[in-house]
């Protein structure tokens, strides 16, 4: 036994199924035939796919970009230490070693 409620349901149901299948109260009713709908829908997915991928592939190559800019931040802070670290023995150099200093520094230190 059907109730109200199912009956309703059964009504909207046949309903969608007749305007399916006949395309000219489709037509009329949208605009535009289910085929064309299917097809727009089918291009338009592939449209997006498209899309998606190319932000996938941008979103890969900048996540190497940031690593690989992140390593060399690494690297030249490591290197900015060490070389802080070895200024005070750096420093002329020359003197300490005896070899005239004007070659390799610009002022003397007298």
């Amino acid at each position: 036994m059907l109730d109200a409620g199912d009956t309703d349901i059964l009504e909207i149901l046949l309903n969608q199924v007749e305007l399916i299948t006949d395309k000219d109260a489709f037509f009329k009713l949208y605009g535009f035939t289910l085929e064309e709908y299917l097809e727009n829908r089918k291009a338009m997915s592939g449209i997006c796919r498209e899309h998606a991928d190319h932000i996938e592939q941008f979103v890969k190559g900048s996540g190497i970009a940031r690593t690989v800019g992140g390593s060399v931040t690494i690297v030249a802070g490591g290197v900015a230490i060490v070389g802080l670290v070895l200024a005070p023995f750096s420093f002329h150099c020359c003197r300490i070693s005896g070899v005239d200093c004007r070659w390799c520094c610009s002022w003397d230190i007298g």
